[in-house]
């Protein structure tokens, strides 16, 4: 739900904090994550090894993360997204990369949403004047949480703050950052419209009713036990040639643990699999 008072919410807590010292967590939590936790920057998977498994998919499920795996999926083709992330904050980050890749070249969206943004604060590069050339292209209720967000700090300094997660040697892992395939994005953006959905997917899952072609649940299997994995896989939907792609950091084993059947595949140390069900 983003209604105006939960946007004016958000944006406070934002606030609060980029203004907390690095390292210190606001909320005491004992989860790392959260309704309010971090956003990151760029994804840290090699999107290339999988995306092959982005291709010919009519109805996705993503977590919404960083937002490149679903940008990742809309440069393949797919038009109907669904996006889940217990935080309520990436969902304005994605919207926000969505409306500059919309008017940005690519040199100037990398040079806003860089993590090494050092290089630019020297050269005197001013964050607003860039934002300004794009915020037009959001929602009301997204514009509104940037634009407050932005009126008090750079958007270089948020990067340096405990709102974002830091991720570096991004560009070789991420399909949409070659010119072509940014050029691409940029004209299947304008059809797109993507359906957000905040809470924890593993209690939410029972209650998605829609069949999907492709669930994108990135590295999730490595932050739950792998009888929480098996219970989420199980009860998500799936079309009969639907497939669950879960990234993983871990053990490269881990995914033959779970009592279903998994494809397993192994690229340069990275790993991945992707489970169909056989049953249907």
């Amino acid at each position: 739900m983003y209604d105006l008072k939960m946007v004016k919410k958000d944006i406070n807590m934002a606030k609060m904090i980029i203004c907390t010292e690095p390292g210190i967590d606001p909320f005491n939590s004992e989860n790392y994550f959260h309704q309010y936790s971090f956003i990151y920057q760029f994804t840290n998977e090699d999107i290339y090894l999988y995306q092959s498994y982005l291709k010919n998919r009519e109805s996705i499920l993503s977590v919404t993360a960083s937002g490149d795996q679903v940008l990742s999926s809309i440069l393949s083709g797919t038009k109907n997204i669904d996006c889940i992330d217990i935080s309520r904050f990436p969902r304005y980050y994605l919207e926000l990369k969505k409306a500059a890749i919309l008017s940005l070249s690519k040199e100037d969206f990398l040079t806003f949403f860089s993590p090494e943004v050092s290089q630019y604060r020297l050269e005197g590069i001013d964050s607003t004047e860039i934002y300004s050339g794009f915020n037009q292209n959001m929602s009301k209720m997204d514009k509104l949480f940037w634009d407050e967000i932005l009126s008090e700090t750079s958007f270089f300094d948020i990067y340096d703050s405990p709102l974002f997660e830091p991720v570096v040697n991004y560009v070789q892992y991420i399909p949409y950052l070659e010119q072509k395939n940014y050029n691409d994005l940029k004209q299947k953006l304008k059809d797109i419209e993507i359906k957000y959905m905040v809470g924890d997917i593993f209690s939410l899952a029972e209650s998605l009713n829609k069949e999907y072609d492709l669930v994108n649940l990135s590295n999730l299997i490595d932050h739950s036990t792998l009888n929480d994995y098996q219970d989420l896989i199980e009860k998500i939907k799936l079309t009969k040639d639907g497939c669950i792609l879960s990234y993983m950091f871990g053990s490269e084993t881990q995914g033959r643990k779970l009592n279903v059947t998994w494809d397993h595949h192994q690229v340069k140390r990275k790993s991945f699999v992707t489970h169909q069900r056989k049953n249907y």
